[in-house]
């Protein structure tokens, strides 16, 4: 996971938040989005405009007023639409003034030599949380452009688990199949056991009687080391012997 420093506003940013102190509806601060991407810092991020090397746009999930003039605007990802994995470095947050201004870099933070990496979109990834803290200063005069299609509500939540087919992709990467079926997987689990088990044996392939005659080699090979370790002798000859071995005191049997 990245490690990125906290956010440092550029000068674009630092203007947008003064002019929100007036209070004024056209003043207003409105988040809309982050980028992110795989730049690498260089110069004073105060005078930045845009991100270096922008990879994925985020727009904004939610925001909350966390009091003080502070703002929590919370954004969710994945990988969609990723052609091609990056490290991920860069995080820029957008904003504008007021509903018809223009919507300009406003604060950027950079992981530099401890970024993520984000895989491309053949590679399923889950969901992440990216939650900036803005500072707005002794006003409410603030908000957020929430994109409601990057938003999971309880009831859609329900709905997927609820899916049958939710996970089919997932699944028919997972066991190598072409279809998701119950017969499918069922198949592939199966082949899956058989190639562990030879494996576990050393044989060929795990047929019943391969199984069967590692499984009595293996026995005959214990039965023997046991008998060896007790001193368990013997000659089934005419002119034979049996030694007990040590639970008998080595007593020894002969005939013929």
């Amino acid at each position: 996971m990245a490690k990125f420093p906290n956010i440092t506003m550029t000068s674009a940013g630092l203007e947008m938040l003064a002019r929100a102190a007036s209070g004024q509806t056209a003043d207003r601060f409105i988040v809309t989005k982050v980028k992110l991407g795989d730049g690498v810092s260089e110069g004073n991020i105060r005078d930045y405009t845009d991100i270096i090397s922008s990879k994925k746009e985020v727009t904004l999930a939610s925001f909350e007023d966390k009091g003080n003039g502070t703002f929590r605007y919370t954004f969710t990802y994945n990988n969609e639409g990723v052609k091609v994995g990056f490290y991920h470095r860069e995080i820029g947050l957008f904003a504008k003034n007021g509903d018809s201004g223009t919507e300009k870099l406003v604060g950027y933070t950079n992981a530099g030599n401890y970024p993520g990496w984000i895989d491309d979109e053949t590679r399923i990834q889950p969901y992440t949380r990216l939650m900036i803290n803005v500072g707005i200063g002794d006003t409410d005069n603030a908000s957020g452009m929430v994109d409601v299609g990057n938003t999971v509500t309880i009831e859609m939540l329900d709905e997927h688990n609820n899916d049958e087919n939710a996970h089919t992709n997932l699944i028919k990467r997972l066991f190598g199949s072409a279809t998701a079926t119950m017969e499918s997987v069922k198949n592939s689990v199966q082949g899956w056991c058989k190639e562990s088990i030879a494996s576990i044996f050393g044989i060929d392939s795990a047929t019943q009687t391969n199984v069967k005659n590692k499984m009595l080699e293996y026995a005959q090979e214990q039965i023997e080391s046991w008998l060896e370790t007790l001193g368990i002798r013997y000659n089934i000859a005419q002119n034979g012997y049996i030694c007990l071995g040590k639970l008998f005191g080595d007593a020894i049997i002969q005939w013929g």
